[in-house]
């Protein structure tokens, strides 16, 4: 599946490209440029939220094979530690945790 294809099918899922926009902070035409090609990069973040607006139907994933999206919104604010394998992230405390530590 293209960008252009998961671009399509997001503005379907939420209704419109005017709607998808809007959700997304993008203008219609922005949307409509990557639909039609003229656009073949989503930036991540944007790519987070249409995932969002489509209620998951459309994963960030879909757009140019970007990483998985992140467990929380706290490493969705920091792409440094969502960038770093899950045994490397930081505790709140500044400690390094193991995965599956609480």
């Amino acid at each position: 599946m293209t960008t252009a294809d998961a671009m399509n099918r997001a503005a379907q899922i939420v209704g419109s490209q005017v709607r998808l926009a809007a959700a997304i902070g993008r203008s219609q035409g922005w949307i409509s440029d990557v639909t039609k090609g003229r656009r073949t990069m989503v930036p991540v973040d944007i790519a987070f939220r249409i995932e969002r607006a489509t209620g998951g139907a459309v994963k960030a994933e879909e757009f140019a094979g970007i990483a998985p999206a992140p467990e929380t919104e706290a490493e969705l604010a920091s792409p440094a530690a969502a960038s770093q394998p899950p045994a490397e992230r930081r505790s709140p405390a500044g400690g390094a945790c193991s995965e599956g530590a609480a």
